[in-house]
């Protein structure tokens, strides 16, 4: 008896595995999707904070902070580099995306306003307005690889 290997999943690195997919004609959709082995989110309690490669891709980044935040990505070239570093078989490619979760449990005032590091800017699309959480809110971020380039990385922001 043979087994099928091509229906094996490797439960070493952040996989997603989803239960049914779309019809082709667009009904009966099911779907259900499980991440396996995320990090636990990262925990931020001060006013300033660069939002490192390692923290993004913790997938969540809860702030606790009582005034006003702000938070700074990491640079293009240190996000390229993580995600050369966690996927070394096939590295950051042009497309490649990091989603990851801003939660604002601040227990007073003050929005968490969110920043791009060097190399990496919002789409024009995204308004001033739109780069805030407020509290007792959350936004989901994406992070999209535009040029994985060394030397000229950039990643675009949208919220």
């Amino acid at each position: 008896m043979s087994s099928d290997l091509s229906r094996l999943v490797d439960m070493s690195k952040d996989d997603v595995i989803v239960n049914s997919i779309t019809s082709v004609d667009g009904t009966a959709v099911t779907a259900k999707t499980l991440t396996a082995n995320n990090a636990a989110p990262s925990s931020v309690t001060t006013t300033t904070t660069t939002l490192t490669a390692a923290i993004l891709l913790t997938g969540y980044i809860v702030n606790s902070a009582a005034s006003a935040v702000t938070m700074t990505t990491d640079t293009a070239a240190n996000i390229v580099a993580a995600l050369n570093s966690n996927y070394p078989g096939s590295g950051a490619r042009v497309g490649d995306t990091i989603y990851f979760e801003v939660i604002n449990g601040g227990s007073s005032s003050g929005a968490i306003t969110v920043g791009g590091g060097t190399g990496c800017t919002f789409d024009t699309n995204v308004a001033t307005a739109n780069k805030t959480v407020a509290i007792n809110a959350a936004k989901t971020m994406i992070l999209r690889v535009t040029n994985a380039t060394p030397g000229s990385e950039a990643v675009t922001l949208y919220m």
